[in-house]
C-alpha cells in the first residue's frame, strides 16, 4: 500500500482494504478466484 499516492481519501482507502480483505476472506474457498482478485487489485492500482 505503500505505492499510494498521499493524496488519496483516507476513508477510500480503508474502503478498498476492508474490499480486498473480505474478497480474500471468500478467496479461500476458490484458487481460481484468488487470482482475479490478484488481477483485479494489479489493475486497480495500476489506475490509481
Amino acid at each position: 500500500m505503500e505505492c499510494l499516492p498521499k493524496n488519496v481519501n483516507s476513508v477510500e482507502l480503508k474502503f478498498i482494504h476492508s474490499l480486498i480483505k473480505i474478497l480474500t476472506t471468500i478467496a479461500k474457498s476458490s484458487t481460481g478466484f484468488v487470482i482475479e482478485i490478484i488481477v483485479f487489485a494489479q489493475i486497480t492500482m495500476t489506475q490509481n
